[in-house]
């Protein structure tokens, strides 16, 4: 990695009365780039999702023959990032994006349990990779009913389910907008349509249930008020 521009330079060159216009544009940008394998070599055609932390938009691409990605022109800042292709399990992992530098990230991506391998409809990588994540918050939440209120305390639980609610919550806003694009392709029939707007509907509640169980967390004043609430969630019922 390298900077063109370091940080510093910028804001004494702002201090100085110089614009940053005179910049190159990407000077405020980085670049997240790697692949998405399997033990045999390059995964084609897997999805790849980036979210900005700090304004919560995603970005999706998908793996060129070679298994290879690349999201450019991203705003300097962390990252999550999650790579899912039907049959295997879904690969998360976090990363910072520096100012005008490129952050490697691959991914090596395992079979899931009982995958058939067989190919999927349209959507099923993006499927696949909310449901797979959210099992794992379901798991944390039945950990959480589990545990005392110190335990919940010492493991953090209250930010670890915060986060991977705000994470699901991104892949579901993924998983709307591709079956919304798949609705609406012309080789779409009528019986496939309707069945993509069933899914649409379904996820759609499933968001809104997210919302619901996020925004009360949030409220949470207490770890105790917080561990109640968990072991309410809409979501996981």
């Amino acid at each position: 990695m390298h900077c063109k521009w370091p940080i510093a330079f910028l804001l004494l060159a702002a201090a100085a009365g110089v614009p940053l216009s005179l910049y190159p544009q990407g000077a405020s940008t980085g670049v997240i780039e790697g692949s998405v394998r399997d033990s045999r070599g390059a995964i084609p055609g897997a999805t790849v999702i980036v979210r900005n932390l700090g304004t919560n938009k995603t970005q999706t691409v998908k793996t060129n023959r070679f298994g290879i990605y690349a999201f450019h022109n991203l705003m300097i800042g962390t990252y999550d990032v999650m790579a899912a292709k039907q049959g295997f399990e879904t690969g998360v992992a976090r990363t910072e994006v520096y100012l005008d530098s490129t952050s490697g990230l691959d991914f090596t991506l395992v079979l899931s349990s009982g995958s058939s391998g067989l190919p999927g409809q349209a959507c099923k990588d993006e499927e696949g990779m909310v449901a797979d994540y959210e099992k794992s918050l379901k798991d944390l939440v039945e950990t959480v009913k589990k545990e005392s209120l110190p335990d919940f305390d010492r493991a953090f639980h209250q930010k670890n389910v915060m986060t991977k609610i705000t994470l699901l919550d991104s892949m579901v806003d993924g998983m709307i907008s591709c079956l919304q694009k798949s609705a609406s392709g012309p080789a779409n029939q009528k019986e496939g349509a309707d069945a993509t707007k069933g899914k649409i509907q379904t996820y759609n509640k499933l968001k809104d249930q997210i919302k619901q169980d996020g925004d009360a967390l949030k409220a949470a004043r207490t770890g105790k008020e917080a561990k109640a609430l968990i072991e309410k969630f809409a979501f996981t019922g």
